[in-house]
């Protein structure tokens, strides 16, 4: 008798994420959205004066990087995501390149969100309006990640 590889419990529910993901998270526009603002983080970033040096963003300097090397991550990545957003389907790296991009803007994004709570609600019971915002981008890059993957998955091009 032949043994047939039959799709777990766990391979279906992933199985039914990508068919979700992919009918419903057909515009890239979020991913876009969050290119853009890393660039602009990044170019805020480059500009004169101390941006980090702000009590909203004490925790950046826990991981010991310069303002300069913020900016260049902030810039790469912003350029990287939006360079694999315009080349998707002409060149088979770019999806990896955005789920890496979204990966990181998720985590990025999460991150400031944490911080401007911390500096708003947690420190003086004010909430601060970058916290809500941020936190939806990163929701956002989240779910870019599900569509870059449904991108390698079926190797689509648009």
């Amino acid at each position: 008798m032949i043994q047939q590889n039959l799709p777990t419990k766990r391979q279906q529910f992933y199985y039914r994420l990508l068919i979700w993901a992919s009918a419903r998270l057909q515009d890239r526009s979020p991913e876009w959205m969050s290119s853009l603002f890393m660039i602009v983080w990044g170019v805020s970033l480059m500009l004169p004066g101390n941006t980090l040096d702000g009590p909203q963003y004490a925790a950046f300097k826990r991981f010991g990087f310069t303002e300069d090397l913020w900016a260049f991550v902030f810039l790469g990545f912003g350029v990287a995501r939006l360079t694999a957003l315009y080349v998707n389907g002409r060149w088979p790296r770019g999806p990896l390149i955005r789920i890496a991009g979204s990966i990181f803007g998720a985590i990025s994004w999460l991150h400031v969100s944490n911080l401007l709570y911390d500096a708003g609600w947690a420190e003086r019971g004010v909430m601060n309006t970058g916290t809500g915002v941020y936190f939806i981008v990163a929701v956002f890059d989240f779910l870019g990640v599900l569509r870059a993957a449904v991108d390698v998955r079926y190797k689509r091009k648009y």
